[in-house]
Protein backbone atom coordinates (compact mmCIF):
# COMPACT_ATOMS: atom_id res chain seq x y z
CA UNK A 1 0.00 0.00 0.00
CA UNK A 2 2.83 2.37 0.97
CA UNK A 3 4.66 1.61 -2.27
CA UNK A 4 1.51 2.28 -4.27
CA UNK A 5 1.02 5.69 -2.59
CA UNK A 6 4.65 6.70 -3.28
CA UNK A 7 4.30 5.66 -6.92
CA UNK A 8 1.09 7.69 -7.25
CA UNK A 9 2.72 10.78 -5.72
CA UNK A 10 5.76 10.48 -8.00
CA UNK A 11 3.52 10.12 -11.05
CA UNK A 12 1.56 13.22 -10.01
CA UNK A 13 4.78 15.20 -9.54
CA UNK A 14 6.08 14.18 -12.96
CA UNK A 15 2.73 14.96 -14.59
CA UNK A 16 2.65 18.33 -12.86
CA UNK A 17 6.16 19.15 -14.06
CA UNK A 18 5.30 18.23 -17.66
CA UNK A 19 2.08 20.25 -17.48
CA UNK A 20 3.97 23.24 -16.09
CA UNK A 21 6.49 23.03 -18.93
CA UNK A 22 3.90 22.68 -21.69
CA UNK A 23 0.88 24.94 -21.26
CA UNK A 24 -2.03 25.54 -23.60
CA UNK A 25 -3.83 28.91 -23.60
CA UNK A 26 -7.20 29.81 -25.09
CA UNK A 27 -6.87 32.78 -27.51
CA UNK A 28 -10.12 33.24 -29.46
CA UNK A 29 -13.56 31.69 -29.66
CA UNK A 30 -13.61 30.66 -33.31
CA UNK A 31 -15.01 27.73 -35.26
CA UNK A 32 -13.15 24.46 -35.20
CA UNK A 33 -11.09 23.45 -38.25
CA UNK A 34 -12.83 21.21 -40.78
CA UNK A 35 -9.95 19.12 -42.18
CA UNK A 36 -6.27 18.44 -41.79
CA UNK A 37 -3.54 19.52 -44.15
CA UNK A 38 -2.14 16.89 -46.52
CA UNK A 39 1.01 15.15 -45.26
CA UNK A 40 3.67 13.41 -47.33
CA UNK A 41 6.51 10.98 -46.58
CA UNK A 42 9.77 12.61 -45.42
CA UNK A 43 11.51 11.78 -48.70
CA UNK A 44 8.99 13.99 -50.52
CA UNK A 45 9.81 17.08 -48.44
CA UNK A 46 11.50 20.06 -50.07
CA UNK A 47 10.41 19.09 -53.58
CA UNK A 48 11.93 21.38 -56.17
CA UNK A 49 15.12 21.71 -54.16
CA UNK A 50 18.20 19.83 -55.38
CA UNK A 51 18.57 17.02 -52.87
CA UNK A 52 19.76 13.45 -52.44
CA UNK A 53 19.30 12.54 -48.78
CA UNK A 54 21.71 9.89 -47.49
CA UNK A 55 20.38 10.40 -43.95
CA UNK A 56 17.17 11.99 -42.73
CA UNK A 57 16.27 12.39 -39.06
CA UNK A 58 12.54 12.82 -39.73
CA UNK A 59 10.58 9.57 -39.85
CA UNK A 60 6.92 10.73 -39.74
CA UNK A 61 4.82 12.07 -42.61
CA UNK A 62 4.80 15.87 -42.60
CA UNK A 63 2.95 18.67 -44.34
CA UNK A 64 5.23 19.87 -47.12
CA UNK A 65 5.53 23.65 -46.96
CA UNK A 66 8.73 23.83 -48.99
CA UNK A 67 11.38 26.13 -47.51
CA UNK A 68 9.22 27.99 -44.94
CA UNK A 69 7.56 25.42 -42.66
CA UNK A 70 7.49 27.81 -39.65
CA UNK A 71 6.01 31.01 -41.03
CA UNK A 72 3.83 29.23 -43.60
CA UNK A 73 2.77 26.64 -41.04
CA UNK A 74 1.64 29.35 -38.64
CA UNK A 75 -0.07 31.14 -41.53
CA UNK A 76 -1.98 27.94 -42.33
CA UNK A 77 -2.95 27.72 -38.66
CA UNK A 78 -4.25 31.31 -38.78
CA UNK A 79 -6.18 30.76 -42.01
CA UNK A 80 -7.71 27.41 -41.04
CA UNK A 81 -8.34 27.99 -37.32
CA UNK A 82 -5.71 25.43 -36.28
CA UNK A 83 -4.13 25.55 -32.82
CA UNK A 84 -0.36 25.94 -32.96
CA UNK A 85 2.69 25.09 -30.86
CA UNK A 86 5.85 27.09 -30.32
CA UNK A 87 8.85 25.94 -28.28
CA UNK A 88 12.16 27.40 -27.09
CA UNK A 89 13.91 25.25 -29.70
CA UNK A 90 11.74 26.52 -32.54
CA UNK A 91 12.41 30.11 -31.51
CA UNK A 92 16.12 29.48 -30.95
CA UNK A 93 16.73 27.76 -34.29
CA UNK A 94 15.17 30.78 -36.03
CA UNK A 95 17.39 33.10 -33.98
CA UNK A 96 20.49 31.04 -34.82
CA UNK A 97 19.56 31.15 -38.49
CA UNK A 98 19.20 34.92 -38.23
CA UNK A 99 22.64 35.13 -36.62
CA UNK A 100 24.10 32.94 -39.37
CA UNK A 101 22.58 35.17 -42.05
CA UNK A 102 24.05 38.22 -40.30
CA UNK A 103 27.57 36.75 -40.21
CA UNK A 104 27.37 35.51 -43.79
CA UNK A 105 26.27 38.99 -44.90
CA UNK A 106 29.18 40.64 -43.03
CA UNK A 107 32.00 38.07 -42.81
CA UNK A 108 34.97 40.42 -43.08
CA UNK A 109 33.44 43.01 -40.78
CA UNK A 110 32.93 40.34 -38.10
CA UNK A 111 36.04 38.24 -38.80
CA UNK A 112 38.13 39.66 -35.95
CA UNK A 113 35.22 39.19 -33.52
CA UNK A 114 34.96 35.51 -34.43
CA UNK A 115 38.34 34.18 -35.58
CA UNK A 116 41.95 35.28 -35.52
CA UNK A 117 43.08 34.30 -39.01
CA UNK A 118 42.69 35.26 -42.65
CA UNK A 119 41.19 33.05 -45.32
CA UNK A 120 39.67 29.68 -44.49
CA UNK A 121 40.79 26.84 -42.23
CA UNK A 122 39.91 23.24 -43.07
CA UNK A 123 38.22 21.26 -40.32
CA UNK A 124 38.18 17.48 -40.75
CA UNK A 125 36.31 14.57 -39.23
CA UNK A 126 37.33 11.04 -40.22
CA UNK A 127 35.43 7.78 -40.16
CA UNK A 128 36.13 4.20 -41.25
CA UNK A 129 33.24 3.60 -43.64
CA UNK A 130 32.21 3.21 -47.26
CA UNK A 131 29.64 5.13 -49.28
CA UNK A 132 27.20 2.30 -48.62
CA UNK A 133 27.56 3.03 -44.88
CA UNK A 134 26.51 6.69 -45.16
CA UNK A 135 22.89 6.15 -43.99
CA UNK A 136 24.17 4.41 -40.85
CA UNK A 137 27.16 6.64 -40.19
CA UNK A 138 27.27 8.12 -36.67
CA UNK A 139 26.35 11.58 -37.93
CA UNK A 140 25.05 12.51 -34.47
CA UNK A 141 28.64 12.32 -33.21
CA UNK A 142 30.16 14.10 -36.20
CA UNK A 143 28.46 17.48 -35.69
CA UNK A 144 29.79 18.09 -32.15
CA UNK A 145 33.27 17.15 -33.38
CA UNK A 146 33.03 20.02 -35.85
CA UNK A 147 31.72 22.51 -33.29
CA UNK A 148 34.48 21.49 -30.88
CA UNK A 149 37.05 22.27 -33.57
CA UNK A 150 35.31 25.56 -34.34
CA UNK A 151 35.53 26.44 -30.64
CA UNK A 152 39.32 26.16 -30.85
CA UNK A 153 39.23 29.30 -33.01
CA UNK A 154 36.10 31.17 -31.90
CA UNK A 155 36.26 30.31 -28.22
CA UNK A 156 33.90 28.05 -26.30
CA UNK A 157 31.52 30.84 -25.26
CA UNK A 158 30.13 31.34 -28.76
CA UNK A 159 29.52 27.63 -29.24
CA UNK A 160 27.95 27.28 -25.81
CA UNK A 161 25.68 30.27 -26.37
CA UNK A 162 24.46 29.10 -29.77
CA UNK A 163 23.93 25.45 -28.82
CA UNK A 164 20.33 24.59 -27.86
CA UNK A 165 20.10 23.47 -24.22
CA UNK A 166 16.47 23.89 -23.17
CA UNK A 167 14.12 21.52 -21.35
CA UNK A 168 12.48 20.91 -24.72
CA UNK A 169 15.75 20.22 -26.54
CA UNK A 170 15.91 16.84 -28.24
CA UNK A 171 18.88 15.14 -29.85
CA UNK A 172 17.67 16.39 -33.22
CA UNK A 173 17.08 19.99 -32.16
CA UNK A 174 20.53 20.10 -30.57
CA UNK A 175 22.06 18.76 -33.79
CA UNK A 176 20.18 21.41 -35.77
CA UNK A 177 21.69 24.11 -33.57
CA UNK A 178 25.16 22.61 -34.09
CA UNK A 179 24.76 22.53 -37.86
CA UNK A 180 23.50 26.11 -37.75
CA UNK A 181 26.67 27.07 -35.88
CA UNK A 182 28.62 25.55 -38.77
CA UNK A 183 26.50 27.60 -41.17
CA UNK A 184 27.19 30.81 -39.26
CA UNK A 185 30.98 30.51 -39.65
CA UNK A 186 31.20 28.78 -43.04
CA UNK A 187 32.92 31.87 -44.48
CA UNK A 188 35.90 31.05 -42.27
CA UNK A 189 36.02 27.26 -42.50
CA UNK A 190 35.93 24.42 -44.99
CA UNK A 191 34.25 21.32 -43.56
CA UNK A 192 35.47 17.92 -44.64
CA UNK A 193 34.20 14.46 -43.66
CA UNK A 194 36.64 11.80 -44.82
CA UNK A 195 35.45 8.22 -45.01
CA UNK A 196 37.98 5.49 -45.45
CA UNK A 197 36.24 2.64 -47.19
CA UNK A 198 39.09 0.30 -46.52
CA UNK A 199 41.45 -0.71 -43.77
CA UNK A 200 42.78 -3.63 -41.80
CA UNK A 201 41.10 -4.16 -38.42
CA UNK A 202 43.64 -6.72 -37.27
CA UNK A 203 46.26 -9.05 -38.68
CA UNK A 204 47.18 -12.60 -37.70
CA UNK A 205 50.82 -13.46 -38.38
CA UNK A 206 51.24 -17.23 -38.45
CA UNK A 207 54.48 -19.16 -38.08
CA UNK A 208 57.39 -18.71 -35.71
CA UNK A 209 59.85 -15.83 -35.71
CA UNK A 210 62.44 -18.35 -36.92
CA UNK A 211 60.24 -19.15 -39.93
CA UNK A 212 60.22 -15.53 -41.02
CA UNK A 213 63.95 -15.17 -40.39
CA UNK A 214 64.43 -18.23 -42.59
CA UNK A 215 62.77 -16.30 -45.42
CA UNK A 216 65.46 -13.62 -45.09
CA UNK A 217 68.12 -16.31 -45.48
CA UNK A 218 66.38 -17.74 -48.52
CA UNK A 219 66.15 -14.27 -50.08
CA UNK A 220 69.91 -13.88 -49.71
CA UNK A 221 70.31 -17.13 -51.63
CA UNK A 222 67.98 -16.00 -54.44
CA UNK A 223 69.78 -12.69 -54.79
CA UNK A 224 72.72 -14.33 -56.60
CA UNK A 225 70.44 -15.08 -59.56
CA UNK A 226 70.45 -11.42 -60.64
CA UNK A 227 67.59 -10.71 -58.25
CA UNK A 228 69.14 -8.33 -55.76
CA UNK A 229 67.03 -5.52 -57.26
CA UNK A 230 63.99 -7.46 -56.02
CA UNK A 231 65.22 -9.08 -52.79
CA UNK A 232 66.51 -5.71 -51.55
CA UNK A 233 62.91 -4.43 -51.74
CA UNK A 234 61.44 -7.50 -50.06
CA UNK A 235 63.84 -7.85 -47.13
CA UNK A 236 62.66 -4.67 -45.31
CA UNK A 237 59.08 -5.95 -45.61
CA UNK A 238 59.97 -9.33 -44.12
CA UNK A 239 61.96 -7.60 -41.38
CA UNK A 240 58.91 -5.52 -40.44
CA UNK A 241 56.89 -8.72 -40.12
CA UNK A 242 59.63 -10.18 -37.92
CA UNK A 243 59.50 -7.02 -35.79
CA UNK A 244 55.74 -7.51 -35.43
CA UNK A 245 56.27 -11.08 -34.24
CA UNK A 246 58.74 -9.74 -31.69
CA UNK A 247 56.20 -7.30 -30.30
CA UNK A 248 57.30 -4.18 -32.18
CA UNK A 249 53.99 -3.48 -33.91
CA UNK A 250 54.06 -0.73 -36.53
CA UNK A 251 50.38 -0.07 -37.30
CA UNK A 252 51.24 2.31 -40.11
CA UNK A 253 53.15 -0.48 -41.85
CA UNK A 254 50.12 -2.78 -41.79
CA UNK A 255 47.78 0.03 -42.86
CA UNK A 256 49.97 0.37 -45.95
CA UNK A 257 49.63 -3.24 -47.05
CA UNK A 258 47.55 -2.41 -50.14
CA UNK A 259 47.07 1.37 -49.98
CA UNK A 260 49.03 4.16 -48.43
CA UNK A 261 47.27 6.17 -45.70
CA UNK A 262 49.07 9.36 -44.73
CA UNK A 263 47.93 12.19 -42.45
CA UNK A 264 44.30 11.28 -42.89
CA UNK A 265 44.60 11.28 -46.69
CA UNK A 266 43.94 7.79 -47.88
CA UNK A 267 45.16 5.96 -50.98
CA UNK A 268 43.38 6.62 -54.24
CA UNK A 269 40.37 4.39 -54.71
CA UNK A 270 41.38 3.46 -58.27
CA UNK A 271 44.91 2.29 -57.55
CA UNK A 272 46.98 0.02 -55.35
CA UNK A 273 50.28 1.21 -53.99
CA UNK A 274 50.93 -0.76 -50.81
CA UNK A 275 53.96 -2.86 -49.91
CA UNK A 276 52.27 -6.08 -51.07
CA UNK A 277 53.26 -5.01 -54.59
CA UNK A 278 56.86 -5.78 -53.69
CA UNK A 279 55.99 -9.49 -53.89
CA UNK A 280 55.38 -9.12 -57.64
CA UNK A 281 58.68 -8.50 -59.49
CA UNK A 282 57.17 -8.78 -62.97
CA UNK A 283 54.17 -7.64 -64.91
CA UNK A 284 51.93 -10.29 -66.43
CA UNK A 285 52.46 -11.67 -69.91
CA UNK A 286 51.19 -9.93 -73.01
CA UNK A 287 49.16 -11.70 -75.68
CA UNK A 288 52.30 -12.94 -77.45
CA UNK A 289 53.52 -14.65 -74.29
CA UNK A 290 56.43 -12.24 -73.91
CA UNK A 291 57.15 -10.89 -70.45
CA UNK A 292 56.66 -7.18 -70.00
CA UNK A 293 59.15 -5.01 -68.16
CA UNK A 294 60.19 -5.88 -64.64
CA UNK A 295 58.53 -3.94 -61.86
CA UNK A 296 61.83 -2.67 -60.47
CA UNK A 297 60.29 0.60 -59.25
CA UNK A 298 57.18 -1.11 -57.83
CA UNK A 299 54.96 1.82 -58.72
CA UNK A 300 51.23 2.10 -58.13
CA UNK A 301 49.09 -0.02 -60.41
CA UNK A 302 45.64 0.84 -61.71
CA UNK A 303 44.51 -2.71 -62.49
CA UNK A 304 45.16 -6.10 -60.92
CA UNK A 305 45.28 -7.58 -64.41
CA UNK A 306 48.75 -6.12 -64.88
CA UNK A 307 50.10 -8.57 -62.29
CA UNK A 308 50.91 -12.23 -63.03
CA UNK A 309 48.28 -14.71 -61.89
CA UNK A 310 48.88 -16.23 -58.46
CA UNK A 311 48.78 -19.80 -59.67
CA UNK A 312 51.35 -21.63 -61.81
CA UNK A 313 50.48 -24.12 -64.55
CA UNK A 314 53.14 -26.72 -65.33
CA UNK A 315 52.37 -28.67 -68.51
CA UNK A 316 52.96 -32.39 -68.81
CA UNK A 317 51.83 -35.24 -71.01
CA UNK A 318 49.85 -38.14 -69.61
CA UNK A 319 50.40 -41.41 -71.42
CA UNK A 320 47.93 -44.27 -71.06
CA UNK A 321 49.37 -47.70 -71.99
CA UNK A 322 47.89 -51.20 -71.85
CA UNK A 323 49.45 -54.26 -70.25
CA UNK A 324 51.50 -54.84 -73.37
CA UNK A 325 52.96 -51.36 -73.17
CA UNK A 326 51.12 -50.08 -76.20
CA UNK A 327 50.06 -46.42 -76.14
CA UNK A 328 46.25 -46.26 -76.07
CA UNK A 329 45.69 -42.59 -75.23
CA UNK A 330 47.61 -39.41 -74.64
CA UNK A 331 46.53 -36.19 -72.94
CA UNK A 332 47.83 -32.69 -72.50
CA UNK A 333 47.79 -32.10 -68.76
CA UNK A 334 48.80 -29.43 -66.25
CA UNK A 335 49.86 -29.32 -62.65
CA UNK A 336 48.25 -26.30 -61.03
CA UNK A 337 49.69 -24.90 -57.83
CA UNK A 338 49.41 -21.67 -55.90
CA UNK A 339 46.48 -19.81 -54.41
CA UNK A 340 43.12 -21.41 -55.12
CA UNK A 341 40.94 -18.83 -53.39
CA UNK A 342 40.33 -17.15 -50.05
CA UNK A 343 39.06 -18.76 -46.86
CA UNK A 344 37.02 -16.59 -44.49
CA UNK A 345 36.34 -17.36 -40.85
CA UNK A 346 32.55 -17.19 -40.22
CA UNK A 347 33.05 -15.79 -36.72
CA UNK A 348 35.89 -13.28 -37.06
CA UNK A 349 35.58 -12.68 -40.84
CA UNK A 350 39.36 -13.11 -41.03
CA UNK A 351 40.51 -13.54 -44.63
CA UNK A 352 43.28 -16.02 -45.48
CA UNK A 353 44.46 -16.97 -48.99
CA UNK A 354 44.22 -20.75 -49.42
CA UNK A 355 47.23 -22.57 -50.85
CA UNK A 356 46.37 -25.60 -52.99
CA UNK A 357 47.06 -27.59 -56.10
CA UNK A 358 45.24 -29.47 -58.83
CA UNK A 359 45.84 -31.76 -61.79
CA UNK A 360 44.11 -30.44 -64.89
CA UNK A 361 43.33 -32.38 -68.08
CA UNK A 362 43.37 -30.00 -71.04
CA UNK A 363 42.54 -32.36 -73.87
CA UNK A 364 43.33 -35.61 -75.65
CA UNK A 365 46.22 -35.76 -78.09
CA UNK A 366 45.30 -37.60 -81.32
CA UNK A 367 47.34 -40.79 -81.68
CA UNK A 368 49.54 -41.08 -84.74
Amino acid sequence: MKTQIIATVLFALVLGKVSAQSQTFKIENISKPEKMLFAVPPTSLYNGVDKDFVKLSVKENLVNLSTHPVIEGYLKAYQNHYPLTISPDIAWVLICQGFANHVNANPEKLRTKLVGFEGKKTLSVKRNATEADLPNLDWEAIFPEFTTQIADFTGKDLISSLTANFTTTTIDSKIVSQITIMESVKEFFIYKVTIRGCGISEVTVEGSTADWEKILTKLDYLAKYDLEWWTSELKPVIQKIIDTKKGKLDKQFWMNIVKYHKLGVYGSMDGIDGWMLKFYPYHSYNQDGVKLLTRSKFKEIKSLNILPKEIVNVPFILEVRNDSGDLTAEYNMEFWAGFMGVKQDPTTYNVKPEIGWAVNRKGEIPLK
